[in-house]
């Protein structure tokens, strides 16, 4: 009995052993395991952080080159758009902005042919791209800004495609002409004054002599019927035309005359302003015309050039100026700025009055153009060509029913452009 229960002890201590042999295994395999999955997720985990500091360094990349290109569209003076397929605005950059006086929110998602064109349809432009006919030169055409002014541009279009060449839109870039048009209707109005000056000249002294003459006789036919009152007067009135038309020939050769540099010096702006506004203060003063001076008296802003002249072109812009004004609340203002690091300086003289039709404002600057029923239309053209031959530029600006005003823009004297 002893011995059966001896034996049974050993089997079971036999068992019991054998168990906790096969549990030691286990734990040795569940050991190795465990660390095999430790290294696992070590080099996994280490993996991991190669991809994550990689992936960093791709966004960053991604950030900077984004940044670059925002940057680099921000600063061009191109405008550049991009359109959806549906011809929405995406996206576009600040030269749009500053040449069409729109804001974000106005443009944003907005159609391109609703917002811009006037001579094309946003549709069309992006079924000429998706079709593939693109003017690699460009096209001239027209935008509109804010507030309805035609800007003239050259257009450049180009698809937009994703990573499987498909398109997915369109961008439009397109360069501001406003500029170069102005130069080309400066250069063809040169030319056209030229030509009326050659002309002009040439009529003004083949008239002068028989207008010479003809005064000449009614000089003497008026002391004859000195005492005739109807003849007197008929006489009087022919000598009165004949110095009306000698005045008009005198401007005229005045303007087709060229103005000689051998006689410019310094001279005082402020100065030449302010002997203007004198000459002018009688017209001012019986249309109560208030004159706002914006600038200082006490300054002196010195060009080189003829000081006689510059007074005349002065007087010709107050005069208009006062002339303009039929109101009993007319304000003309005058501002004088130098910019002495550019080397130059911008006199403006503005007033509230009538203003000039748009279709009348480009021919302002032409020979025997006027609106007046007494002028010769010789004034303002005989100004450009002075401020011309002082290396200056002449600019004006002008609303029907708001006003009008008169930008000069004069070359500083040099010694004078180091001044801080």
């Amino acid at each position: 009995m002893q011995k059966e229960v001896k034996n049974k002890e050993q089997m079971n201590f036999n068992m019991l052993n054998q168990a906790f042999q096969a549990f030691s295994a286990t734990t040795t395999k569940f050991q190795e395991a465990y660390n095999k999955l430790q290294e696992q997720i070590a080099y996994l985990s280490k993996e991991l952080a190669e991809k994550n500091a990689e992936l960093n360094r791709n966004v960053i990349e991604l950030d900077q080159t984004q940044k670059y290109i925002n940057n680099i569209l921000e600063n061009i003076s191109d405008g550049v758009i991009a359109l959806d397929l549906k011809g929405k605005i995406t996206t576009f950059n600040k030269a749009v902005q500053t040449m069409t006086n729109y804001t974000a929110a106005e443009i944003l998602n907005k159609r391109y042919d609703e917002i811009f064109l006037t001579q094309e349809k946003g549709s069309d432009l992006i079924n000429d791209v998706i079709q593939g006919r693109v003017l690699p030169d460009g096209h001239e055409t027209t935008i509109k800004s804010k507030s309805g002014e035609d800007i003239p541009v050259i257009a450049y279009t180009a698809p937009i495609t994703d990573e499987h060449s498909q398109i997915i839109g369109i961008v439009v870039t397109f360069n501001d002409l406003s500029k170069i048009k102005q130069l080309e209707e400066e250069i063809e109005r040169a030319k056209r004054l030229a030509a009326l000056g050659e002309m002009a000249a040439g009529v003004a002294h083949e008239i002068r002599n028989p207008l010479g003459g003809i005064e000449m006789f009614a000089s003497i036919l008026e002391r004859e019927y000195i005492h005739n009152e109807r003849e007197r007067k008929i006489i009087q009135s022919i000598l009165k035309g004949v110095r009306s038309l000698d005045k008009i020939i005198s401007e005229l050769l005045s303007f087709t005359r060229s103005f000689g540099k051998s006689d410019f010096q310094n001279v005082d702006l402020i100065d030449c302003i302010e002997s203007s506004i004198e000459f002018a203060s009688q017209e001012f003063d019986k249309k109560m015309i208030k004159v706002c001076k914006k600038y200082s008296t006490g300054q002196s802003i010195i060009v080189f050039g003829n000081g006689d002249q510059l007074k005349q072109v002065m007087l010709n812009f107050l005069l208009n100026a006062a002339q303009a004004i039929s109101h009993e609340t007319g304000i003309v203002e005058i501002s004088c700025s130098p910019y002495y690091r550019e080397g130059y300086v911008v006199l403006v003289i503005s007033d509230n009055g009538e203003g000039v039709k748009k279709e009348h404002l480009e021919k302002i600057f032409d020979p025997f153009f006027t609106t007046k029923s007494k002028g010769t239309g010789l004034g303002l053209a005989i100004s450009y060509r002075i401020i011309e031959e002082h290396g200056g530029k002449i600019t004006v600006e002008s609303k029907e029913d708001t006003g009008t005003r008169f930008l000069v823009r004069l070359p500083l004297k040099q010694k004078f452009m180091n001044k801080v």
